[in-house]
């Protein structure tokens, strides 16, 4: 988020500074002071990237997303169980062509992602990070939805199966049928994890 945050201030004209870098130095080593338009203030130690962390990286396009999707097949480990990285894989692709169909914003989507291995924490597990500095949730829904007031009420709604389709309904349309967050979800419940979506003033 903060990478997003600052490209788009950036954009629109502001310069950004930074206090206290040394705090900041595992955020230096994703790529964060590209987005801050700054050198690089904290020394960091270069870690190979495969298969332990995909680092901040702009998403515009269908390449951009193509590649990502393959740095996370590696970073997945999960040659055993390619259904699990297959559902993994797809509700990544699902959450990013959302931002990219719906958020209109111009800078697309910034994503990381990280491996955290079971001997540091009770659990192996891959934490996914999107954001965008778009129009957000509450806007683009209510087209389909006009009685939508709040961010919440945005939120609640577009994780419910085909709200966020082209066409309003269970399964929206063919080529988009708005299930993208809905399935996202129900893949995180299924494996134990946790799944956030923030819009506006609601989490």
């Amino acid at each position: 988020m903060l990478a997003a945050w600052a490209e788009e201030y950036r954009r629109t004209g502001g310069t950004i500074g930074v206090e206290n870098a040394g705090r900041a130095a595992y955020g230096f080593r994703f790529g964060l002071a590209d987005y801050l338009g700054i050198q690089n203030p904290s020394p960091v130690t270069e870690h190979e990237e495969a298969g332990r962390f995909v680092p901040l990286k702009r998403i515009r396009n269908s390449e951009d997303l193509s590649e990502l999707l393959a740095q996370l097949v590696t970073l997945l480990h999960l040659s055993e169980e390619p259904e699990h990285a297959k559902a993994v894989l797809y509700a990544m692709s699902e959450m990013v062509r959302n931002t990219l169909e719906h958020s209109e914003a111009q800078a697309g989507a910034v994503v990381a992602a990280q491996l955290y291995a079971g001997a540091r924490t009770s659990k192996t597990y891959v934490s996914i990070g999107i954001a965008d500095c778009g129009v957000g949730i509450r806007s683009t829904i209510k087209r389909n939805y006009p009685k939508i007031r709040t961010h919440k009420e945005a939120l609640l709604k577009a994780i419910e199966p085909g709200a966020t389709g082209a066409v309003q309904g269970e399964y929206g349309s063919a080529d988009n049928a708005g299930a993208g967050l809905f399935i996202t979800r129900r893949v995180s419940s299924a494996t134990r994890g946790y799944f956030g979506l923030a819009s506006g003033d609601a989490l």
